[in-house]
Formats: structure tokens, sequence, C-alpha cells
């Protein structure tokens, strides 16, 4: 069949043997979705695949298809459609798991190598109204970035967005994706790598993205002011950087406090701010994989953008918040999940609140640290800030 210029960027350069062998029996869970094979899925949930394709459909649903997709469809219609669907490559049905209700589709494509030797998986999905706004988009991309990072000879994850349509945008975003240029219809084309750890990639350019430093900037500012309203100061505090990335947040620790230990997880990330710090003489900066042992020993603890990656995140932030002095501060960002939206990579404000008070921290403030642009859209992280409270035995 033709397809419309809008997703010419998806079905460019397909190999529909290798997509078909991959596909075929692939299934995986979310939190609250099933994704597998339509056939199968449909069989698992015991619905007819054709009335739930024209259920789902519909003229709202299908607005950023192309063209000769849109609109509402019959049964004969929705007939058609999944044989065509066949003809091209398999396409994935995806139901909620306490339901078994179809709500919604992922078509998958492997495309033509970005390196020699890698294929790119190119990903479109939809999913129906009815679900809208409960961040099923965003645990739905999240689960398909973990099939695709555990599969052999991906070497990429590629989406493309309208550029009017702002939340999937931010989805892709928020799951690691960076944008990498125009589509050839006039949207926009985000990629992830899937090949290598994605922090050790980023980290050669990370400092030099304008866009991490504005928004390490940004963090730091609103750090200024919360430490500005409760009478502190940086000067000769003990500082301890969690989740230091590149050390952008370091760097504005190392000239004022002292000493200051930095942690990352990550060889690569970690590797930039032992180099910045060998490079200045930095010799109170501290690097490390753990987070420092010893009770009561920091004035000052700060997590930016890594909490809501966190396997245990209470957990977490209890063992932080023993670093802590009387008096001490705990100051964390991150992108803000709302509602009923169980974004992957965002936490709600309510979570950040709960995981504060039962480290044992007082006076918890948790609200919106700032505003920045990335990608022309308007984000709001939010900040967590709880104290130690005086006269509490380290």
């Amino acid at each position: 069949m033709t397809v419309a210029r809008k997703w010419d960027w998806l079905f460019g350069g397909c190999q529909y043997g290798r997509v078909s062998a991959w596909f075929e029996d692939v299934g995986l869970d979310t939190e609250r979705l099933h994704v597998s094979n339509w056939h199968r899925a449909a069989e698992r949930a015991g619905v007819d695949l054709a009335e739930s394709v024209a259920e789902l459909l519909t003229a709202r649903t299908t607005e950023s298809l192309p063209g000769p997709w849109r609109g509402d469809y019959s049964l004969e219609r929705a007939q058609r459609w999944i044989a065509e669907r066949d003809a091209e490559s398999p396409t994935l049905l995806v139901t909620d798991q306490r339901t078994g209700a179809v709500v919604g589709l992922v078509l998958l494509f492997v495309g033509t190598s970005i390196e020699e030797g890698h294929d790119d998986l190119r990903i479109g999905y939809l999913l129906s109204d009815a679900v809208w706004g409960r961040g099923l988009g965003s645990e739905l991309v999240a689960g398909l970035v973990r099939w695709a990072k555990a599969s052999p000879g991906l070497s990429t994850v590629t989406a493309g967005v309208e550029e009017s349509n702002a939340a999937s945008a931010r989805v892709l975003v928020k799951n690691g994706f960076a944008r990498v240029g125009p589509g050839s219809d006039g949207g926009l084309v985000y990629s992830l790598d899937v090949a290598s750890d994605p922090w050790d990639e980023y980290a050669a350019a990370w400092d030099d993205d304008p866009d991490a430093r504005a928004y390490a900037a940004a963090a730091f500012g609103s750090l200024v002011a919360v430490l500005d309203d409760c009478g502190a100061t940086l000067a000769g505090a003990n500082v301890c950087d969690f989740g230091c990335g590149t050390g952008l947040l370091t760097e504005q620790f190392a000239g004022t406090a002292a000493p200051v230990d930095a942690v990352d997880t990550s060889v690569v990330m970690r590797g930039v701010p032992e180099a910045k710090a060998e490079r200045r003489g930095w010799r109170h900066v501290r690097l490390d994989r753990n987070i420092p042992s010893a009770h009561g020993s920091h004035d000052l603890v700060v997590c930016s953008s890594v909490c809501s990656f966190l396997d245990d995140y209470p957990g977490t932030v209890q063992r932080l918040a023993d670093l802590l002095r009387p008096g001490g501060l705990f100051v964390q960002w991150d992108w803000e999940r709302h509602g009923e939206d169980r974004d992957p990579h965002g936490l709600s404000r309510s979570e950040v609140h709960e995981a504060i008070e039962a480290a044992g921290l007082a006076d918890v403030h948790v609200g919106t640290a700032f505003e920045i642009e990335i990608d022309g859209y308007l984000l709001r992280p939010l900040i967590g800030v709880g104290q130690k409270p005086m006269g509490v035995d380290p």
C-alpha cells in the first residue's frame, strides 16, 4: 500500500524477514500492560482481533497516522487493515494486565542500519483515548526499550512525533531519547542508543550539551535559594553529590565546599569529573561509586535527576539522609509525574514527600524547582527538600 509521508521514516528501508523472526514470539510485560503478537494476544485475551481493532481505531486515535489509515473503522475495514499489516510486518497488541482489555497497538520495524552491522528498531504506537493521561505511553515505551536492550544486534531505537505533539515528545525524552533531527515529513525524530549503557554513551558529550548545562545551572540556582531560606551556606560545607554524572553540579561545589563526595555508578560518567579534579587540582573532591559510609558527616546531600531511576528510591533516600549532620539538608530534583501517570522516569510530589519524611527529615517541602525549555518544550522539574532535625543523634 502507499504510505503517507508522515511515517516515511518508519517504513523506509525495512527488512521484513528479519523483523518477522524477531517479533513473532515477542512478549513483554510492564506493571500494567501485556504486549505481544496481536493474533496471539487476542487469543490470550479471548477477544476478536478485528472487533478490537475497529474499536481502537477511531478518528481521534488515528489523527497522527498516515492519511489512508485515519478515520473510524468498520469491522470490514479493520479486517483489511489487519491483513495489510500482516503482509508488512508483525504488529503487537497492548492489553491491560488486570482486565485483559485491548488498550493499544505497536508497529515495529527494523530499518536500514545506522552503523554497518547494526539495526535500527523503529517504533510507532497508539493508545485508546480511554486510557490517555494515565502514563501508559511512558510505561509502554520503557518496556519496549528494556526489550530492545536485551535483543542482540539492535543498535538504536527510533521514534517520530509531530512537532505539535508535546506530550509524546516528553515521553521519549523522559525515556532517554534525544532528538536527532527533523523527519522527511517535517515532524521530529528521536533516537536512543540501546547497544551500550546509555549513561556511558552520553558521558563524552554531556558537558557540551547546552540543555544539560542549563539544567545544572538552574538546579544550582534553586539550591542557592533553598540555602538562603535556611540561612545556610556552601562555604566549608561537606557535600555529597549523589548521581554526579559528569560533575556539572560538582563543579559548583568544588570552589566553595570542602570536602565534596561525588558518587556515580557509571564508570565512564564518573571518569569525567575525575579528569576535571585531576586537571584543576581538586584534591578535596572524592569520586566513588558507593555512598559514603560515615553517618552524620555531611551538611548537604544533593541528587539531580537520579532518584526516579533508582530501584529502591525510599531506601536510598534513607541512606543519604543518614549522612546528614543535625541541621543538614537533603535536596533532590526530578521529573514530575502527575495524577495517575506512572512514568517510569518521574516521581509524584506525594512519593517524594513520603520518601523524605520517612527518612526522618523535617520541614519537608516539595514543589516546582524551575522552568526550562528543552527541544522547544517547557518542562518543570520538581524539587524536594528535607532537613535533619536538630538534636537528633546521627
